[in-house]
């Protein structure tokens, strides 16, 4: 019966991450390029949720809401997502790198098997650690690198910086279920080859969500991991709404009001409503260039 539960698991999986991974070819392709391998591989190890998160939150990063949220002069729909859910994206961008350096550790302790303290398991989790720490800064550098103007080196830092406490807390709560599951329900070690074990890494997968979610919104917080994605579109909603107020209070034609850089957007927004030129410069965080968006002085 159990191996019944587990087939059905891993079908949802596999046939929801497929379902996600065939939506950029209908036309959905992501804005950020790499969060079309972070969905599917989400959904195949969350299956129907995953599946129901991408449709209801992942959409809103394809390329032609962003292009179209630009072409009004909008934040794009993803940066207008609640904190909680910009949260939820950023623990399912590391256990996307998880998840591949997981796959490839049990491959990799077949072919070349390890025992740790007298158990192969913690030999596995010793490849698991190392290659998903590997995927994740992989996945975290590309996350970074193309939205800016850093040196391979300086970008691999921040994806380091960014992503190192996030998928140990993963780690923590994947490997606390699979010894559950190992030495508390089953008392031995699950073969490979039964479904029953990839079941457990599904839910093992979950475990490591729900651990690696707090750190991860304490990332944000603290502004190690895309803070500009949840508090500068923030800030750009409410100066849109108080835009005449503060045309009002404007600097001086040609000035500068007192703004803090940014790689997003935002700035550029927030000048163009209140009417004030910025002049093209590098920021700390990345690219602006007003001149690729002119902003008119109010005459």
């Amino acid at each position: 019966m159990l191996n019944w539960i587990a087939w059905v698991s891993l079908a949802a999986g596999v046939g929801s991450g497929l379902l996600v991974a065939f939506d950029p070819a209908r036309g959905h392709r992501q804005h950020m390029w790499i969060m079309n391998l972070v969905w599917p591989l989400t959904a195949i190890w969350s299956g129907p949720f995953g599946l129901w998160a991408y449709f209801r939150y992942g959409r809103a990063g394809e390329e032609r809401a962003v292009a179209r949220a630009k072409q009004k002069g909008e934040p794009p729909p993803n940066r207008q997502q609640p904190f909680a859910v910009l949260a939820g994206k950023g623990t399912s961008h590391c256990g996307s790198g998880c998840l591949l350096g997981d796959i490839a550790a049990e491959l990799l302790i077949l072919a070349i098997p390890i025992k740790v303290f007298g158990h192969q398991i913690f030999g596995a989790w010793l490849y698991d650690l190392l290659l998903a720490y590997a995927f994740g800064i992989a996945f975290q550098y590309f996350a970074i690198e193309p939205m800016s103007e850093l040196s391979t080196r300086t970008a691999l830092g921040k994806a380091i910086k960014a992503d190192t406490l996030s998928l140990l807390a993963w780690q923590i709560g994947m490997f606390g279920w699979m010894a559950l599951a190992t030495f508390g329900l089953f008392h031995r070690e699950l073969d490979k080859a039964n479904p029953v074990f990839w079941m457990m890494m599904q839910v093992a997968m979950f475990w490591g969500f729900a651990t690696s979610y707090p750190v991860n919104r304490w990332l944000l917080r603290r502004g190690i991991k895309e803070r500009c994605d949840w508090m500068r579109s923030a800030r750009c909603r409410w100066r849109a709404a108080n835009a005449p107020r503060l045309r009002r209070k404007a600097a001086p034609r040609g000035s500068e009001p007192n703004h803090s850089p940014c790689s997003c957007s935002c700035n550029q927004m927030e000048r163009s409503l209140i009417g004030v030129a910025a002049p093209a410069r590098r920021t700390v965080h990345g690219r602006f260039n007003a001149a690729r968006v002119p902003v008119p002085i109010p005459r």
